[in-house]
């Protein structure tokens, strides 16, 4: 790279210029101690292989697909919901049926209504079924399909605030 003179001129008199040249080394110190700062605090891990594939979060955003999930945005590496995907458990699963929380005695009673609700039936329609769209492998029973639990390790930040 070729110094101009005109350049050369500037770089001179901002160096003779003690308040403006100690500032710029001062912002430049600061800057490169907090460089590496997400790498040291981050609620993302710093690596993350799945299956043998790297993935690098702190860097580059992923969405939840990239994982095997079903969401187009980018994941809470830190959620039960993220750490159930990686292991496998379907999200059905999630909740235990039995366990029924104390601070909230909601149930499907609560929002039944009184008088009859404006509602359309099959019958309310005059064609036919057609039954070509219904897929014949299903006969009427939905399969909840079960994952394997994938593969996987993360490198973390040694402090993670959450």
């Amino acid at each position: 790279m070729k110094i101009t003179k005109d350049f050369n001129l500037k770089w001179n008199k901002f160096k003779h210029d003690k308040r403006a040249f100690i500032s710029f080394f001062l912002l430049l110190i600061l800057f490169i101690i907090t460089t590496p700062a997400e790498f040291i605090c981050n609620t993302r891990p710093i690596i993350l292989v799945v299956e043998g594939k790297t993935f690098i979060p702190v860097l580059f955003s992923y969405s939840e697909k990239d994982f095997g999930g079903t969401l187009l945005s980018e994941p809470d590496y830190l959620s039960k919901k993220f750490r159930n995907l990686l292991d496998g458990i379907p999200e059905d699963n999630y909740f235990d049926s039995n366990n029924k929380s104390s601070s909230f005695d909601i149930n499907l009673d609560d929002f039944e209504e009184q008088e009859p609700v404006f509602s359309i039936e099959i019958d309310d329609f005059e064609g036919e079924v057609n039954e070509s769209h219904i897929s014949p492998n299903t006969n009427g029973v939905i399969l909840k399909s079960s994952k394997k639990p994938l593969d996987y390790w993360a490198l973390w930040p040694p402090v993670r605030y959450d």
